[in-house]
């Protein structure tokens, strides 16, 4: 999935919460898996012998799953001729636990999942902790070499002012995560009301306005709910604001920052933030927006718009329209309504589209601790996962058979799953429970047009946070509502003497 170019250089355990479906569709342009090559020996003997695999540490945060048992380990232990050792720690105190090695002095040879800022990189890097990755790539990364050739941001954004790359960060190019901030509406509605796309703002409301009035699913009743959407912390941008915003001023609804004349401003209290509000509030005024919009979860978006009978929705924000109606059911047809609406233009003239091009934290950092063989042996780890094959076996797993196979010759991919160009030999059903409970080294999530999968992900991802949140209400809840200790009044510490009986 915020469901963005990202490389990600981590090793993630519970690939459950992470799957996305792989394509080339940002090949990584020169390098192949082959590029990379191994790490060679894994030390040199006075007689040019090789004394073993090169043993280094990577920091990276716990897995549900020992990480030298999954099997995307044991292919990078045997292709590059290393033994990699892991210090772990929790993923929600992993800042913490780094800070602390890096303070101490006590650090590994290679951050995998550092999650730094770019002042920790450039902090880190002008001390001498972290080493420039610069010759290194040159040398033995022709993938990541590749990468910062055909997408030159990326090399902009991982390049300190001194000219030097310090870490990677994560990069995923993704089809339908970079224009994400969408506005989905119900094409049968507007067949049916011999209505066109809106593409302005004024004629956004007269159609929300013909939902309303006019009984678009023909059912006789006033139920049909024109516009709505979900808390972005529920659904992938699916406040309300997401895309409307912009036909007044850009919102990335993230940081809320703009850039004006080389200045940056916070669009937040900028006059056509306020015209956005009052158009919006006009909408929710006259019964057009939702008002379970603002406080609805995924689940119950899911469930108003896949519930039986009669159709309801007659538009929604938020980048999968997945999260509204299933695509995955084969006699489903509900989901084949719904289109995209074009950025709207505003009453000024202002027509804008949400982009992320993003480029996450910083991940991978080789420090001074590492060898000159373990330096090249982490290099070339890293730059595999940029490579097709290593990006697709980190992702799917190493073992053919188990939640993914190829495509026999003549084969057809399904039209759900169906993967970009290069990538078509591959053919992804939905993972299976052993593939879900491996680990893997995930360098990039590319997605197909067709977004199913990531969508179906992206999905559950949201409903396990909700449902953790749900748990530590009632927990909360349970210890508020507890009875308290009863405590015995001092006087009556000592067990008390029992009267003996009269003889």
């Amino acid at each position: 999935m915020k469901r963005s170019l990202w490389v990600r250089m981590a090793w993630i355990f519970g690939l459950a919460g992470l799957i996305a479906v792989l394509s080339a569709c940002s090949k990584s342009g020169g390098g192949s898996a082959g590029e990379s090559g191994p790490a060679g020996s894994g030390g040199t003997a006075s007689g040019g012998e090789t004394s073993g695999p090169v043993t280094m540490t990577f920091f990276a945060p716990q897995g549900k799953a020992p990480w030298e048992d999954n099997s995307y380990t044991k292919h990078i232990e045997d292709m590059f001729h290393v033994k990699i050792k892991w210090d772990l720690a929790p993923s929600d105190a992993l800042t913490d636990r780094r800070q602390l090695l890096l303070a101490s002095g006590d650090y590994p040879e290679v951050f995998l999942e550092g999650k730094l800022s770019y002042n920790d990189v450039l902090t880190y890097g002008k001390q001498g902790v972290f080493l420039p990755l610069n010759d290194l790539i040159e040398q033995y990364a022709p993938n990541i070499k590749a990468m910062m050739e055909k997408k030159p941001y990326f090399k902009d954004a991982i390049t300190a002012p001194d000219g030097n790359i310090y870490a990677l960060p994560r990069l995923n190019e993704c089809y339908h995560c970079t224009f994400a901030q969408k506005f989905w509406i119900n094409k049968e509605w507007l067949d049916t009301l011999g209505l066109d796309i809106p593409t302005t703002t004024d004629e956004l409301y007269t159609v929300l306005k013909a939902f309303k009035e006019q009984d678009p699913n023909r059912n006789g009743k006033a139920d049909e709910i024109p516009l709505t959407g979900a808390p972005k912390k529920y659904v992938w941008n699916g406040n309300i604001d997401a895309f409307l915003m912009n036909a007044f001023i850009y919102n990335d609804n993230s940081k809320y920052l703009i850039v004006e004349n080389g200045k940056v401003s916070f669009a937040a209290n900028q006059e056509g933030w306020k015209q956005g509000l009052a158009y919006m509030n006009k909408l929710y005024k006259e019964g057009l927006i939702d008002p379970a919009a603002f406080t609805q979860n995924d689940q119950a978006l899911g469930q108003l718009g896949n519930r039986e009978g009669d159709e309801l929705v007659g538009s929604i924000t938020t980048a999968l329209v997945s999260y509204l109606v299933t695509p995955y059911d084969p006699n489903a047809t509900r989901h084949k309504h719904w289109v995209i609406v074009p950025p709207l233009k505003g009453p000024e003239g202002v027509q804008l589209a949400g982009m992320t091009q993003g480029i996450g934290d910083f991940q991978f950092a080789v420090t001074n601790k590492a060898t000159e063989e373990q330096r090249i042996a982490a290099i070339k780890i890293a730059d595999y996962a940029f490579s097709e094959e290593g990006a697709l076996l980190s992702e799917y797993g190493t073992e053919e058979g188990t939640g993914w196979k190829k495509a026999e010759d003549g084969e057809k991919i399904s039209t759900a799953l169906r993967p970009n160009t290069a990538s078509a030999a591959f053919r992804k059903p939905i993972p299976t429970k052993s593939a879900m409970t491996a680990g893997h080294l995930w360098a990039r999530k590319i997605c197909p047009r067709n977004s199913a999968i990531c969508s179906q992900w992206d999905k559950i991802r949201s409903r396990r946070k909700a449902t953790r949140r749900v748990w530590r209400r009632r927990r909360m809840r349970t210890r508020r509502t507890r009875r308290p200790r009863r405590i015995r009044p001092a006087y009556s510490s000592a067990p008390r003497m029992r009267t003996p009986p009269r003889s």
